[in-house]
């Protein structure tokens, strides 16, 4: 059973979990395998904001979900196929452990925005299940990366960068990852969605210009103004098609550059949510209020990274 009520009552939390939004602060676009699938390199931050997971003892699995982005899921096909169902399920099969839990998702993160939702709830579930079955009592192996990351690989590619949760390279289909030595300096951020949804396959599908790649920096950034003037000599290759098929999207980046204080803005992802990056949080939620005065059919959020 799978609900979506958020008039249930619920015992006391088990574990309770947090799935920050994902930003793609660059994303170049390097190569292409034979199986057509695209090779990345992104530079990964995780925000301050995020969703809520908690997960309860039950006598059988149950997804409740609510949250401003609750709606997404009311459509049956999306509540069976979600991302925490899955794996729920296969982190149960792995192990040989029951999936006889409650589990209850507040939903911030919009879909389809290029922030890694889905993605970070699947990987917030399967460290909370994990973390479950501890607290239970139940004797589980030593759970290393080598082990899992078949296991995440397969829920996505943004799961596995995502069960990391901290600042990082990514290489390939997201499975080579590089976590910062140190942590990016901390920096305001401004998301900006337009509540529409790219297609991922037709953004790749249009991406047709040279492959890029850029040198990594796995021991950090010395300070903001080294991590900027990195960040300014990089790009996300998908911006482009991401344009075309949503010009919103070109719309956002105009105004976030135009607002005081911001001092990048970029798309994440494959879209079509885009980010301005402050220095001062007083600016950056000056230029998210400016941003809903003149577009209030958009999501706006402010929040920080790094630090």
């Amino acid at each position: 059973m799978m609900s979506l009520s958020s008039n249930s009552s619920s015992p006391s939390i088990a574990v309770e979990m947090t799935a920050p939004a994902k930003v793609n602060l660059n994303l170049h676009v390097t190569g292409r395998r034979d199986d057509g699938y695209h090779l990345l390199q992104s530079l990964v931050a995780f925000t301050n904001f995020g969703d809520k997971v908690e997960i309860y003892p039950a006598d059988s699995y149950a997804l409740d979900i609510t949250g401003p982005f609750a709606a997404s899921f009311l459509d049956g096909a999306a509540v069976q196929d979600n991302l925490i169902t899955r794996a729920v399920m296969a982190l149960g099969d792995m192990f040989g452990q029951t999936t006889g839990v409650s589990i209850r998702l507040v939903k911030n993160i919009p879909l389809g925005a290029g922030l890694g939702g889905g993605s970070a709830d699947a990987a917030a579930v399967i460290r909370g299940m994990l973390q479950f079955w501890s607290g239970q009592g139940i004797e589980m192996p030593v759970v290393d990366m080598t082990a899992l990351a078949p296991l995440l690989l397969s829920l996505g590619a943004d799961v596995p960068v995502c069960y990391h949760g901290r600042d990082c390279f990514f290489e390939g289909i997201g499975d080579d990852i590089h976590p910062l030595v140190t942590a990016i300096p901390k920096m305001d951020i401004l998301l900006v969605y337009p509540q529409k949804i790219c297609s991922t396959p037709a953004v790749f599908k249009g991406f047709d210009t040279a492959f890029i790649t850029q040198d990594i920096r796995r021991d950090g950034f010395d300070d903001r103004p080294d991590f900027l003037s990195y960040l300014q000599e990089t790009q996300n290759s998908l911006s482009a098609p991401a344009i075309s098929q949503i010009p919103e999207i070109a719309r956002i980046l105009q105004l976030l550059e135009q607002q005081q204080g911001c001092s990048l803005s970029r798309m994440s992802g494959s879209g079509s949510c885009c980010f301005g990056l402050f220095d001062d949080t007083a600016l950056c939620q000056q230029g998210a209020d400016a941003i809903r005065r003149a577009h209030p059919e958009w999501w706006v959020q402010t929040s920080y990274i790094g630090g």
